[in-house]
This record gives structure tokens, sequence and C-alpha cells, in this order.
């Protein structure tokens, strides 16, 4: 949405690393004012849920025994993950600048179907989906006949490998004006 900008910035004049330097710092300040708001939310979220489960929810749990545990040091590992998780996806969008003519940052026509040639041609993200589905099956298959697996972790495990799989198959799919 900002491609015009960013155009205007390259067009007069302004060296690409210099724009870059500005919008990830823009995106910096922004992200932590975001993780700032988001602590408190997130933590009456968090006691909404274990509310929820105790009260409303109690029989799908087995009972009444959660409790919000809330610490300092968990805190800032969520604002620090979440800090890092935003910022990386700033710099990810960021970073494809470059490569993108100012001619068309300027028209505000810069679109994944632009890129349309290259992604067509790149198979990684189909062998990545491939490689994450069927290791996410094979672990499933694993901790169903084996007990040396700790359910949860293979639980986690999974779920993780899936929603690699099923993001990078998206992703391969071919792109469509």
């Amino acid at each position: 949405t900002r491609a015009k900008e960013i155009g205007l910035l390259l067009a007069t004049g302004e060296p690409v690393k210099f724009v870059r330097k500005l919008l990830l710092t823009e995106g910096a300040i922004v992200t932590a004012v975001g993780c700032v708001i988001g602590l408190p939310a997130a933590v009456a979220y968090g006691w909404l849920m274990v509310y929820g489960l105790n009260n409303w929810w109690s029989a799908a749990v087995g009972g009444s025994f959660l409790t919000l545990h809330v610490s300092p040091l968990s805190l800032l590992g969520g604002l620090v993950g979440t800090f890092v998780t935003m910022f990386f996806s700033v710099w990810l969008a960021v970073r494809k600048l470059g490569k993108m003519s100012v001619r068309s940052l300027l028209a505000g026509t810069v679109t994944d179907e632009d890129q349309l040639p290259e992604a067509a041609r790149s198979r990684r993200p189909l062998i990545v989906g491939v490689a994450c589905a069927t290791l996410a099956m094979g672990l499933a298959a694993a901790s169903y006949v084996s007990e040396a697996l700790d359910p949860a972790a293979a639980f986690f495990g999974v779920g993780a490998l899936a929603l690699i799989a099923v993001l990078s198959l998206y992703r391969a799919r071919p792109l469509r004006p």
C-alpha cells in the first residue's frame, strides 16, 4: 500500500539502502508499540481462556484446576518473541525493495503477480511442502506405533510440519491474475 511513497523516495534520488533503513526503523517502532499495547491484552486473553475453561467448559478439561501463571520472565519472553517475529515479517517485506522497479513502485502496481515468471520456475515451495507433509505423516505413524516418543512432542511436531506443508503447498500453486 505504500509502494507510491517508496517509489517517490527512490525517484527523488534517495538510495535503496536509506529507504530500507527508514522502513525498518519505522517498522521497529510500530512493532515495539504494538508489542507493548498487546502485552496487557494477551494477559487478559489468557485470563479469559482460563476462566472459561474453569467455568464454562470445565467438563472439557476434566474439572476446574487450571490457573493463570504470569511472571515477568514469561511476559518478557512473549514480548521478545513477538517483536522478533513481527520485525522479521517487516524485514522480509522490505528486503524485496531493491528488486522492484521505481516505475512499478510509483504506479503502485507491484504485486505477487508481477513476479510470476520467477515464482513459476521455482520448485522450492513444492519440494518443501511435500517433504514436510511426508515427515508429518511419518512422525504421526511413528508416535502411533512407538511409545518411545512423547505424545505431546509428537503432536506439536506433526502440527508444525503440517502447517509448513500447507503454507508451502499453497505458495507452490500457480499465481493467477
